[in-house]
């Protein structure tokens, strides 16, 4: 009996020392599989904060960046005529916008606590199915607003400085200026004084 015994623990011996751990990567993923289906799982995040990242945009909005660079690229001749006449509320909030031939509308904003404005596409292929709605609203219900009117800005001339970049000649009520545009996110990220010519 005792030699049954003894012959069995070395058998033991045997399958532990086969079963040792993983000696290459892939066996990792065989012998885990929950590890490879939560790597795998993760490419779409990584990729996503990698947009973002380089976009210059929150986490999760990179593809509404893509949208708003392709509509800067669509309508860059509408963009570079773009005559604005921003609308100011007793709050100070100012808005402008420009219509293009396309139906996208171009909107360019500014709050008293922002240092630079803001300029953001509206797409047309986004507005046009809410217009049932519009058509439907009753007016009589809507809320006055005490509107001002300001100063007209205009764009003189723009040119693409690098991509996402665009680099836009505004003339103001203070003076001309030459803005760089993030045209991912719509932010004003550099602005320095111009002279007032047609020619970036």
């Amino acid at each position: 009996m005792n030699a049954i015994v003894n012959e069995q623990i070395p058998v033991a011996t045997e399958f532990a020392t086969k079963t040792e751990s993983p000696k290459r990567w892939w066996q990792w993923l065989l012998l885990y599989p929950g590890l490879a289906v939560a790597i795998l799982g993760a490419i779409p995040t990584y990729r996503e904060a990698f947009r973002s990242y380089s976009r210059d945009v929150p986490f999760g909005q990179s593809f509404d960046a893509e949208e708003q660079n392709r509509l800067w690229q669509k309508n860059f001749e509408c963009a570079k005529k773009a005559n604005f006449s921003p609308i100011t509320n007793k709050q100070k909030v100012e808005i402008a916008s420009v219509v293009c031939e396309s139906g996208d509308v171009l909107l360019r904003g500014r709050r008293p606590d922002w240092e630079q404005p803001q300029v953001r596409w509206v797409s047309w292929n986004y507005v046009a199915p809410s217009l049932d709605i519009i058509k439907s609203a009753n007016a009589s219900e809507s809320t006055p607003l005490i509107l001002a009117q300001a100063p007209t800005t205009s764009v003189l001339c723009q040119r693409w400085v690098s991509p996402g970049r665009l680099l836009q000649r505004v003339a103001t009520r203070e003076g001309c200026f030459d803005e760089v545009i993030n045209t991912y996110n719509g932010s004003v990220i550099g602005r320095r004084p111009a002279p007032c010519n047609p020619s970036c």
